[in-house]
């Protein structure tokens, strides 16, 4: 195990089926190769960027193929749904949140480069990635029910019933003033006249 890798503490666990842990396992390994480069804040901030934009990513990703396959689902409007799917705003918002998680990595900028400062380091970062997954799996949570509600979505129907009942009630007089059981329109004589004329009736 690499020296660095012993100062980070359960965030430099084995793989397990944890949330994001293909991340958190990217993470450590930038973080290994990173200090064995350059040495310092650089190696760390460099890392958590990475990380952070990473698990960005994985919650738009999902939530995006999520919502297509809801909208699929329930026939979804697409304009509907591309006013609610997340825009580049609301990603890089969320980037920023999952950012600031590390703010505390910032505290060791100009600290020297030993084994006490990289433990400090370490247990800042296990922090930060602890608070950054729980926005992640909120954020995921929000999208999953959003979704929800769109594979639940069905086509209003008043519109359609109420033109249903205008046309019912426009054939019945249509038919009233063709039999002359109500008094037709003048404008209506000359079809009232082309209908009786038919030669099957």
């Amino acid at each position: 195990m690499s020296p660095l890798a012993s100062t980070l503490g359960r965030l430099a666990a084995p793989p397990s089926a944890q949330p994001y842990d293909s991340i958190r396992l990217d993470l450590i390994d930038q973080l290994v190769t990173g200090h064995a480069r350059a040495s310092g804040h650089h190696a760390w901030a460099g890392a958590w960027d990475q990380a952070a934009t990473a698990l960005r990513d994985a919650v738009i990703a999902e939530a995006k193929m999520r919502l297509h396959t809801a909208a699929l689902h329930s026939r979804y409007p697409a304009r509907k749904l591309a006013s609610i799917e997340p825009n580049p705003e609301a990603a890089e918002a969320l980037r920023h949140r999952l950012l600031a998680e590390g703010m505390r990595l910032e505290t060791f900028e100009g600290q020297p480069v030993d084994a006490a400062t990289d433990r400090r380091r370490g247990a800042a970062l296990e922090e930060a990635w602890g608070g950054a997954v729980g926005i992640a799996l909120t954020e995921s949570l929000r999208w999953r029910s959003a979704a929800g509600r769109v594979a639940t979505w069905r086509r209003p129907m008043r519109a359609f019933w109420a033109f249903a009942a205008l046309g019912l009630a426009a054939s019945a007089v249509a038919a009233g003033w063709l039999g002359g059981q109500v008094p037709a329109p003048g404008w209506f004589r000359p079809l009232h006249e082309a209908w009786w004329s038919l030669p099957w009736l």
